[in-house]
């Protein structure tokens, strides 16, 4: 099922996941699954016809197993119905983005405490490894191998699990859910809403 709350488009593009790409959809607290699919494109196939959307939050009071759709894709879906509620079939499939993934500072970051999100990827990402990286005589930490962050359950943000910063510059290794890795040098990981485009996309 589908359903369209009225008042929620603005909180969809503001809140959990990526704002890139194609109409917001909002999952039921069930399928939200820890934000593991947080900006994941699903197709929709509903009375008239297939569209496609983006997954850019939960849906805390939406039925269980139902998806929330912005006003533009539930127009699309739903051919210009008023809210309401549709029997539909859905599943995820590659954004087509042509574009690199973005990696978005969160706000209030410094080298005491990083929060990075992972947006506009292809496919649903399972996981960002980082590897601090050590500049003689400056206070960066040094690590030889990769750190895996944890994954925000609430956002596609990924924090150290300790909560230690990690400093200025690292290393950022995206793992896709298709297994692809990607690898972007001397991200800046201190500066507030700073954005680093990686070489490359799921």
């Amino acid at each position: 099922m589908v359903k369209l709350q009225p008042g929620t488009l603005a909180g969809l593009l503001e809140t959990a996941c990526s704002r890139n790409g194609p109409s917001p959809i909002a999952r039921s607290s069930n399928l939200w699954n820890s934000a593991a699919v947080c900006g994941a494109c699903i197709s929709i196939t509903g009375p008239f016809g297939t569209h496609k959307g983006i997954v850019s939050d939960q849906c805390a009071s939406c039925k269980a197993d139902s998806l929330d759709l912005g006003p533009e894709l539930w127009k699309q879906v739903s051919n210009g119905q008023n809210p309401g509620v549709l029997p539909i079939n859905w599943f995820i499939v590659p954004c087509n983005f042509s574009t690199p993934i973005k990696f978005i500072n969160k706000d209030g970051v410094s080298k005491d405490w990083n929060s990075v999100q992972v947006a506009g990827a292809e496919v649903p990402i399972r996981s960002l490894e980082v590897m601090p990286i050590t500049n003689p005589g400056s206070e960066d930490i040094e690590s030889k191998s990769w750190i895996r962050l944890t994954k925000q359950s609430n956002s596609n943000n990924f924090q150290p699990e300790s909560g230690k910063g990690l400093r200025k510059l690292a290393n950022l290794r995206v793992t896709c859910d298709n297994g692809k890795q990607i690898i972007t040098k001397n991200v800046e990981l201190d500066r507030p809403t700073n954005t680093t485009d990686t070489v490359g996309n799921c």
